[in-house]
């Protein structure tokens, strides 16, 4: 897409949905806010540390379906034969990957598997980063730990991991599951660092339509991603169905309908350990951009 269509796009959409284009301001009030409900409902009840995965998550946005500087993804060629030349942990993942649907979640914030450790700051993802990012991931890990420990005490070992460890793990699989469909897809591309630009690794995500009761359940966040990546700053979950719908009116109006990618997967459990088993973290040459 040509970069001042994109900006017209962008100017139009933000008017359209009542939010300022192309800044994603907050007051110091929003902040805060924002900082005491990440905690609270993402430190605390969902056990995952608030500032470590908003870190990961933004280096995400920023490098979306780029081959090798992508963050929540790994990617290998199949012709590079990964399998042989890849680490030494390449094969024996890739033969037990079925069973790792249920723990991976788990994996990725502890053992920090592509991004870096999201519990204890270390990896790609903190690199760089200054002391009072380090500080700020420390606190979220201690808030969840603590939080975690004190309902273990409370609880006991059995309803502890009947009440708080199966809901986490179901929710766990449930967020790799969606991650994973959105940013695979049949007609997917990857790009490098001669071809990468915002806007083309933001058009490679793929909306998924699970039907409405699903994407109500989820705020519209799985059909409305492709949305979500290009205005992430800007357009709040409650807008990403309006924006969606813009989105594509504008693209057919300018006859690039082709670049939003839309798959109905309603049955997304089938999906997912069809996708799993025929492809994991694998890609082929010939959708990469090079």
């Amino acid at each position: 897409m040509d970069p001042e269509i994109f900006k017209g796009f962008s100017l139009w959409c933000m008017w359209c949905i009542g939010h300022d284009a192309g800044h994603g301001t907050f007051s110091k009030t929003s902040r805060l806010a924002n900082e005491i409900v990440g905690e609270i409902s993402h430190s605390m009840f969902s056990l995952t540390p608030f500032a470590p995965w908003r870190l990961s998550h933004l280096k995400h946005h920023l490098n979306h379906n780029h081959l090798t500087a992508d963050y929540s993804h790994q990617w290998f060629v199949r012709e590079e034969d990964p399998l042989t030349t890849g680490p030494w942990w390449m094969k024996p993942a890739y033969e037990t990957r079925m069973f790792q649907l249920p723990v991976l979640y788990l994996v990725y914030l502890l053992a920090g598997v592509p991004d870096g450790g999201h519990v204890i700051p270390y990896g790609r993802m903190w690199s760089g980063e200054p002391p009072s990012s380090v500080l700020r991931g420390l606190f979220s890990s201690a808030l969840s730990l603590t939080f975690a420990l004190t309902l273990l005490t409370i609880m006991g070992p059995t309803t502890f991991a009947t009440v708080v460890l199966c809901p986490w793990t179901v929710m766990s699989m449930w967020l790799f599951t969606v991650t994973y469909l959105q940013h695979h897809s049949e007609d997917g591309k990857l790009y490098t660092d001669d071809t990468w630009t915002f806007t083309r690794g933001a058009f490679e995500t793929c909306d998924r339509d699970y039907g409405d009761f699903v994407n109500t359940l989820s705020h519209d966040m799985m059909n409305g991603h492709v949305m979500h990546h290009l205005f992430f700053a800007q357009v709040p979950h409650y807008k990403l169905r309006q924006g969606t719908e813009g989105l594509k009116n504008f693209l057919e109006k300018e006859g690039m309908g082709g670049l939003y990618k839309t798959v109905k997967t309603e049955d997304f459990t089938r999906e997912i350990v069809k996708q799993f088993k025929d492809n994991w973290f694998f890609v082929d040459e010939k959708d990469v951009v090079r």
